[in-house]
């Protein structure tokens, strides 16, 4: 079995195409799925169909943008009735001519619109104290969700609720910001206990050595 350090640069090429492909053909299989039960499921059954539609038009659409696209709608599936139920403006976005080929159209896995990464904290068993520059991380431009796990004043435990100290959901335009963000994060993070003890283990992005070319 080869290691991964002895790969040479022609089989890390063949599994990042395998990769992408691979991860291209789940998205469209989850896509493909919620589209199916949008369309096949029984009217009886709509409460489970409606959450499938909004699952599916958040994938390509912001919250924003589906409620200005609904306001502007002239011709909707649904009556007049009906028009006051939250999952019309999922719906009818859904149903629109041609919309799930559009869909598919603006969305290249090969060329993606935004670079997003999650990045963990973890942190040793002592008392939280001062999340101050956990907060104020929370703050910055490309985070898009923060999630700031204990309170000042409880434990930090090894097993339980809590699987982490903090997590931020990151986007950015390209890959090298996306770098120097995470950077930015595993420099700044830090989380005190009573006694001004770092609480954070410190993250660091791993180097990875390029493999010497050899005559063989």
């Amino acid at each position: 079995m080869k290691m991964i350090g002895k790969l040479n640069e022609k089989d890390l090429k063949i599994n990042k195409k395998q990769m992408i492909l691979w991860m291209g053909g789940i998205l469209a299989a989850v896509i493909l799925l919620m589209v199916f039960i949008v369309k096949v499921e029984p009217p009886a059954e709509g409460i489970s169909r409606a959450e499938a539609a909004k699952a599916l038009a958040l994938v390509f659409e912001d919250p924003q943008t589906l409620e200005d696209m609904a306001s502007e709608r002239e011709n909707s599936s649904f009556t007049d009735k009906e028009k006051g139920n939250w999952f019309v403006k999922y719906m009818d976005y859904l149903y629109e001519k041609d919309r799930i080929k559009e869909m598919f159209d603006r969305h290249d896995i090969y060329h993606p619109v935004k670079y997003g990464a999650v990045l963990y904290f973890q942190g040793r068993q002592l008392q939280i104290a001062d999340q101050t520059a956990a907060c104020e991380l929370a703050k910055e431009k490309c985070v898009v969700k923060p999630w700031i796990f204990y309170k000042e004043g409880e434990h930090v435990i090894e097993y339980g609720p809590n699987p982490y100290l903090a997590l931020y959901y990151i986007e950015t335009e390209n890959r090298r910001q996306l770098e120097m963000e995470t950077e930015k994060f595993f420099s700044e993070m830090s989380i005190r206990d009573p006694e001004g003890r770092e609480v954070a283990y410190r993250n660091k992005i791993p180097e990875y050595e390029k493999e010497k070319k050899t005559d063989d």
